[in-house]
């Protein structure tokens, strides 16, 4: 069963370069489809450091989305101790 992803086109781009430097490293032909089967199959091989890139790829709050954030905390006055957090947070 075959199945269409769409592509940004830019994206798309960059498979084919990489399609083509397979193919001048190997002098073999590889299919799109052939690319992307061999690179899921080498981020399954690399799983721990494809989740700790994926994890860390993250941008900072800009200043206005902080100060966005922090208008959105509120006190409700009640002192919480870190021995009865998770009772507070859960119940009994």
């Amino acid at each position: 069963m075959q199945t269409t992803v769409k592509i940004d086109p830019e994206f798309k781009k960059e498979i084919d370069k990489l399609q083509a430097k397979v193919t001048m490293k190997t002098g073999e032909k590889i299919t799109q489809q052939e690319l992307l089967v061999r690179i899921v199959k080498f981020v399954i091989r690399n799983e721990d450091n494809f989740f700790k890139d994926f994890i860390f790829d993250w941008k900072p709050l800009t200043d206005s989305e902080w100060e966005k954030m922090k208008a959105s905390i509120t006190d409700f006055g009640k002192i919480t101790k870190e021995s009865t957090i998770d009772t507070e947070l859960y119940g009994e």
